[in-house]
C-alpha cells in the first residue's frame, strides 16, 4: 500500500510539473507574439510609429505634417513623438491595387526618468489636422512599458506592448487617406438609323 501511494505521489508531482512547463512555455510564446518592442540592459528597449499615407493613383502627394498624442497615466514620466511630414517632392513608391502607400516612422521619446521598476502606462492616438482631402486615423492605443533593474544599478526599459481594441497589436500603425474632389462627365449616345434620340435615360452612380 505505502508503495502505491509513492507512485501515485510520484505520478501527480510529474504531472504537476508537466503542466507548469507548458504554462510557462505558453505564457513566454505569447509574450513573444504581443511584444512590440524588447531590448537589455545595455541597449533597451525602443519604439517607433508607423504612419501610412494611402493615395488613388493620379493624385498629387500633398504636403501635409501629422502630429501624435502620448499621454502618461498614473506617475509615468512624460514623452512626445516625433512628426510624421510628407510632400510632394517625396517619391510614392510602387503602385499596388490602384493606390499608393507610403510609409514613414516616427520616435517615441520617453522624456523624464521611470521613478522606479514597474509597469508605466500611456494611450498613444494621432491628434486630428484640417488639412484638405486628408482622412486622419481615430485608433487609440495603450501602451504599456516594463522597467526593470539593472544588475548594476538603474533601471533600463525591457520591454514595449501595446493594446488595441483590447487586442495586443505587434506594432503601432495609423493609416490615413487622401483624397481629392474630381468632377465626372456621363455621355451617353444612341445610334442607328432607327434609335429615338429623344428618349430620355437615367443613371444611378453608388
Amino acid at each position: 500500500m505505502k508503495n502505491r501511494k509513492k507512485i501515485v505521489a510520484a505520478l501527480l508531482a510529474g504531472t504537476m510539473m508537466m503542466g507548469m512547463n507548458t504554462i510557462a512555455f505558453a505564457d513566454t510564446a505569447d509574450m513573444a507574439v504581443k511584444t512590440v518592442a524588447t531590448g537589455t540592459q545595455e541597449t533597451e528597449a525602443s519604439l517607433t510609429v508607423t504612419k501610412n499615407l494611402e493615395l488613388a493613383e493620379g493624385i498629387t502627394l500633398p504636403d501635409v505634417t501629422f502630429s501624435f498624442e502620448i499621454s502618461p497615466v498614473a506617475d509615468a514620466p512624460e514623452a512626445t513623438i516625433d512628426p510624421v511630414a510628407y510632400s510632394t517632392e517625396d517619391n510614392p513608391g510602387a503602385l499596388e491595387n490602384g493606390k499608393y502607400v507610403i510609409s514613414k516612422h516616427a520616435a517615441v521619446r520617453f522624456i523624464g526618468e521611470f521613478p522606479k521598476p514597474g509597469v508605466y502606462e500611456y494611450t498613444v492616438s494621432e491628434k486630428a489636422g484640417s488639412a484638405e482631402g486628408v482622412i486622419y486615423a481615430t485608433d487609440t492605443y495603450t501602451l504599456r512599458v516594463y522597467v526593470a533593474n539593472k544588475t548594476d544599478g538603474g533601471f533600463y526599459i525591457k520591454t514595449i506592448t501595446a493594446v488595441k481594441d483590447d487586442e495586443k497589436q505587434e506594432e503601432i500603425v495609423f493609416t490615413n487617406t487622401y483624397v481629392k474632389d474630381a468632377s465626372l462627365v456621363i455621355k451617353k449616345e444612341t445610334v442607328g438609323d432607327y434609335a429615338d434620340k429623344k428618349q430620355d435615360f437615367e443613371f444611378t452612380i453608388e
